[in-house]
């Protein structure tokens, strides 16, 4: 949506190749699920006041429920983690695609964003790869995510989803809320960041 109203304006070239990696990924017949995993230092390390991340096997299966009824042909994962894309990959075969980035083998201790790849203008890289995920996710027919940063900037680039289905964990270091979803029917034409509020 900020993307239309002219509120957040891309690069030509770039938006160009964010489009180019959507239409090599995903034909116009695909019914798409768009799947938002935080890895790495968010759940390892745990940020007090945080949202919590759903552990990746709840995701999975919730990803299986989300296909099954909103009759999706397709996935797209958009995580930064290497364990996560193999974990997906391994059960949900060819139906997950994911973009063609460096993705992160996460040590357990450190922050991500003290992770380089040992590439020339690696934080151009790194900022264009999240980009490129977040672009292609607002695009998605559907979306299965947890709140977090991404999820809010992403649904403010989208123009609304047809069903939507939201992790609400709680904070990590905050008595625990139980595990929750918000699932959520949207209109094509609604401003989605509200579902996040």
């Amino acid at each position: 949506m900020l993307v239309r109203l002219g509120f957040f304006r891309i690069q030509p070239t770039i938006y160009q190749s964010i489009i180019n990696e959507y239409n090599r990924l995903i034909s116009k017949s695909d019914r798409v699920l768009g799947v938002l995993v935080r890895g790495t230092d968010y759940v390892a390390l745990q940020p007090k006041y945080h949202p919590i991340q759903p552990p990746v096997d709840v995701v999975i299966d919730a990803t299986k429920n989300c296909i099954a009824q909103w009759r999706c042909n397709k996935i797209f994962l958009a995580t930064e983690d290497f364990n996560v894309v193999t974990r997906f990959k391994n059960i949900f075969k060819d139906m997950c695609v994911v973009t063609d980035r460096q993705y992160i083998k996460y040590d357990g201790r450190t922050l991500l964003s003290s992770y380089h790849l040992n590439r020339k203008n690696d934080h151009f890289w790194l900022g264009k790869e999240y980009l490129t995920q977040m672009v292609i996710l607002s695009k998605c027919n559907c979306l299965l995510t947890s709140i977090c940063s991404g999820a809010a900037g992403m649904m403010m680039m989208s123009t609304g989803f047809e069903q939507v289905a939201v992790f609400n964990l709680g904070q990590y270091g905050v008595a625990p809320t139980g595990t929750a979803f918000i699932y959520l029917r949207m209109p094509s034409r609604f401003i989605c960041s509200t579902a996040l509020s």
